[in-house]
């Protein structure tokens, strides 16, 4: 992958056309979403870049589940939704004791999937199914943009990475930084987070609706678990005190790692607007 970085799009497209052909062919009829999507624009045959564009999913796809299905926790319904947007068979996965979109997440990962989310800022989570069939390639890839980025190769030199957010969770970006940060920075007792905890997908799929129930005083009405309840209380109190643990955070980091190059990461927020001030001695 790397060579082709640095080729002209042109010396490769006739290869992306004929990848694209043989996927469509393999894919047309074992995605179910796809094969809709491809009825309803008429394609039947990719014979030109621009024939694929009407199959390209946009971000609804991903979110196109009814919203009912999160607010009950109908684990069923939304497994059998996902099922629709991936070639495996999901219906073979135990669904068993099963009551959380966390949960279901974890038993997705058992099963050799590697579905993330989206931040749910529209009001609905994308969830966005991968495998670990593709594992391989999807590593290559991240792996090669970030040695184009910073001349480092993650596969031969591990530098020591700060993170100013958590630990983990199953949004998209931690699920990546799970998958493949943490072994660039040369493992977990490298790989450095401010919180050690890991973000509610379930939370996450209903803060929006929280918060509007809260600004109407109908938060309680909603009939929430207690536990998720908390769970928000303990994040709203957590980011209250975010700067100082930031302080703290970094303060220790810096002398720890003192004379040493690392890696942070984070939004630009994150990392400039907080941190542009602070002394690096």
């Amino acid at each position: 992958i790397y060579p082709l970085l640095e080729m002209s799009w042109r010396d490769y497209e006739d290869a992306q056309l004929a990848a694209l052909k043989l996927r469509f062919e393999q894919l047309k009829d074992s995605v179910s979403a796809l094969e809709k999507l491809a009825k309803r624009q008429g394609v039947t045959s990719i014979d030109s870049l621009t024939d694929a564009l009407p199959l390209f999913f946009d971000h609804r796809v991903y979110k196109s589940y009814p919203l009912a299905i999160i607010e009950k926790r109908d684990i069923a319904k939304l497994n059998a939704w996902l099922d629709r947007l991936t070639t495996h068979d999901l219906s073979a996965m135990s669904l068993e004791g099963l009551t959380t979109i966390d949960g279901w997440l974890d038993r997705l990962d058992q099963f050799g999937m590697l579905v993330g989310h989206s931040t749910g800022t529209t009001g609905k989570l994308s969830f966005l199914p991968r495998s670990q069939s593709e594992y391989v390639g999807w590593e290559r890839a991240y792996n090669g943009a970030q040695q184009a980025t910073t001349g480092v190769d993650p596969h031969k030199e591990f530098v020591p990475t700060f993170f100013p957010g958590y630990r983990g969770g199953h949004h998209m970006m931690l699920k990546m930084l799970g998958l493949f940060g943490v072994p660039a920075a040369g493992g977990p007792e490298h790989y450095h987070t401010l919180y050690q905890g890991h973000i509610s997908s379930d939370l996450s799929s209903l803060a929006g609706r929280m918060q509007s129930a809260e600004d109407r005083g109908e938060l309680a009405q909603l009939g929430l678990d207690p536990a998720l309840l908390e769970a928000r209380e303990q994040l709203i109190a957590q980011g209250r005190r975010r700067e100082a643990d930031m302080d703290a955070w970094f303060t220790k980091l810096m002398e720890e790692y003192r004379g040493q190059r690392v890696k942070i990461g984070g939004t630009a927020g994150e990392v400039f607007g907080k941190n542009a001030a602070m002394p690096m001695r």
